[in-house]
């Protein structure tokens, strides 16, 4: 038995009901049955038990070429409840007073007929009779004079969901309007008395017979909209009033050779939670890191619901170099990585990125689509490369030859916070030429092995500084076709040759020059000698064979002692769709030409050569 503090319990007769929600107000009841139909659709539902039965809403009744709006049949566990209250009968309450009403008993009307064989007046929730004031009024004046009745459990919902279909009307044509009146009646007499026009040929005005659904879209589309992170609603000091203010992003930008690096951000807005949220997450991300690409970053983050407002929290979190060797890359407040060599292998690399939304099979995806989708799509394996993004951080590269050139790097004779940072030039350049080299190889489909690279590991680490502005690093021949070097050329990611060389070329292929080629060319061994005596190191005898012994020395590297504290290749990032354009570094000067060793007497073609710059401009 149940205590006498325990709710009430209501029995629920064992009555099937099932319950529909109209998506529009319905003021009269005969009018709102009528938007179903004829063809007792409500008897149809009720029979039956399949759950994918639906109900036809017909948005214009009246006309049968408007398609219906079909329900959702939805399972729900709700109870149908009959509320009676008495009627409003008796003195009014005094203007202004609190109390309630005061009712006698001659003026006091008792509770309605609940019986089935009640009239439908009284029934004041239908067609909208009631006012919800009035009511809600009622049931405190009399909080012991109503009564509760439980009429039902409500298994089934039929919910309109769906968004209707466009309508061709035909209420101002000649045809279907006399279609309507015979055909579609369904009487006999009516019927007969329909006859088609027994002229021929085409008659003005014409009708033609509309579709049965214009759409085959019932579902809206999930835009997916969220609020820009970067407004908010505020209030007027003066007027009181809502408005509509700006969050401007107050990221530093700091040049190269700044003085004195922040110690600490803005203040987090108290009003945004959400903004709350992602800063402590991209707090806790840069104590396991210092320094972030922003697409690494957000690939730290995961799938935080709250990625929308990254652009916001940076300044909250972080400084920006906008020039050097940390050039735009996320540095937590009051670290310098200026400071200290352990922060070179944070250092970045730009390649050049167009953009492109088409895949090579022709197939188009969203900028949207794409976020997040690839978590590791910062790093650079040698194999596999994620065009998402134009910046690479020298942790983030996992390539074994070049994860071994950036750990076994030499630290420069002094520090360079405009270009170099904390690596020597000639072994910077190699980094970036080879992996630029590697890039185009990927995906081109013309996979590239580290003896392929012996000429450029043949370079010096150090290399004299000259009135050029770039280092030059000889690289392999691709073996590129004249259909890939016109569309690589058409793509900008080579320039055409000249007249002389296409001659040149030429005349190699009718000469019908063969044999094994040496390892490096006369011009390249000008070249990569002269750089040995501007670096004042004693250069080996044989340059081919420094070649090959570079290949060797670094393919048996292994882990030496931890020069670079903090050394670390557990990364993530993130980035924006895009294919290689220049595929060299982001501040290079396209209008320069590059210095070419020419041999009339050397049948052998140089190989072809790619630069690293020494110095790097402002974008």
């Amino acid at each position: 038995m149940a205590s006498a503090s325990a709710a009430a319990v209501y029995p629920v007769p064992p009555r099937k009901v099932v319950a529909v929600e109209h998506p529009l107000v319905v003021k009269n009841l005969e009018n709102g049955l009528k938007t179903f139909g004829s063809n007792r659709p409500f008897e149809r539902v009720i029979d039956t038990s399949d759950p994918d039965s639906c109900i036809p809403l017909y948005l214009r009744h009246n006309d049968p070429m408007c398609a219906p709006i079909l329900s959702y049949n939805t399972p729900t566990n709700n109870v149908l409840l009959k509320i009676t209250v008495p009627k409003r009968i008796g003195r009014k309450r005094k203007r202004g007073a609190l109390d309630p009403s005061l009712y006698n008993d001659t003026g006091f009307s008792s509770l309605p007929d609940t019986s089935p064989t009640s009239s439908a007046d009284s029934i004041k929730s239908q067609s909208q009779k009631d006012n919800p004031a009035e009511l809600l009024r009622t049931l405190k004046d009399n909080a012991s004079r109503y009564s509760i009745e439980v009429v039902a459990e409500i298994t089934n919902t039929h919910r309109f969901r769906g968004i209707a279909d466009f309508h061709h009307s035909t209420s101002n044509t000649e045809f279907f309007p006399r279609f309507r009146d015979t055909v579609l009646t369904g009487k006999v007499e009516d019927i007969k008395k329909f006859q088609l026009d027994p002229s021929r040929g085409l008659k003005p005005n014409d009708q033609f017979m509309p579709p049965p659904r214009l759409s085959h879209h019932s579902l809206p589309f999930n835009w997916e909209w969220q609020q820009n992170p970067f407004n908010f609603t505020g209030v007027n000091p003066e007027t009181g009033n809502p408005v509509l203010k700006t969050r401007a992003s107050q990221l530093y930008y700091l040049s190269h050779d700044v003085a004195k690096i922040p110690d600490k951000g803005p203040e987090v807005p108290s009003d945004d939670p959400n903004l709350q949220s992602l800063v402590a997450i991209m707090k806790e991300a840069l104590e396991e890191r210092p320094i972030w690409t922003r697409r690494a970053l957000l690939n730290r983050l995961g799938h935080s619901p709250h990625l929308s407002l990254a652009r916001s929290a940076y300044q909250y979190v972080s400084y920006q170099f906008k020039n050097g060797p940390w050039r735009d890359a996320l540095v937590k407040y009051g670290i310098d990585p200026r400071s200290d060599p352990k922060y070179r292998i944070y250092q970045t690399i730009f390649f050049r990125i167009i953009s492109d939304d088409v895949e090579p099979d022709g197939s188009w995806k969203a900028h949207r689509r794409d976020i997040r989708s690839n978590p590791t799509s910062h790093l650079f394996d040698g194999k596999h490369v994620s065009l998402d993004g134009r910046v690479w951080q020298i942790c983030d590269i996992t390539d074994p030859l070049l994860h071994r050139l950036a750990r076994n790097a030499p630290y420069p004779r002094a520090f360079s916070s405009k270009i170099d940072g904390w690596f020597p030039n000639g072994r910077l350049a190699k980094i970036k030429v080879i992996m630029k080299t590697k890039i185009i190889a990927i995906r081109l489909g013309k996979p590239l092995a580290d003896e392929d690279f012996a000429v450029a590991l043949s370079l010096p680490d150090a290399v004299a500084r000259s009135s050029s502005r770039r280092v030059h690093v000889p690289v392999p021949d691709l073996g590129l076709t004249s259909q890939e070097i016109e569309a690589l050329t058409k793509a900008g990611l080579m320039k055409p040759l000249s007249l002389k060389k296409k001659k040149k070329q030429a005349k190699k292929v009718s000469d019908g020059l063969g044999g094994a080629k040496p390892l490096m060319s006369k011009a390249n061994q000008r070249y990569v000698q002269s750089l040995w005596d501007k670096s004042g190191q004693v250069a080996p005898a044989t340059l081919d064979s420094r070649a090959l012994q570079a290949v060797s020395q670094m393919n048996g590297m292994g882990p030496l002692n931890q020069r670079t504290p903090g050394l670390s290749f557990d990364a993530y990032g993130r980035g924006a769709r895009g294919l290689l354009d220049d595929m060299t570094d982001e501040d290079e000067d396209e209008d320069e030409d590059e210095d070419e060793d020419e041999d009339d007497d050397d049948d052998d073609e140089p190989e072809r050569e790619s630069s690293s710059e020494e110095e790097d401009e402002d974008s």
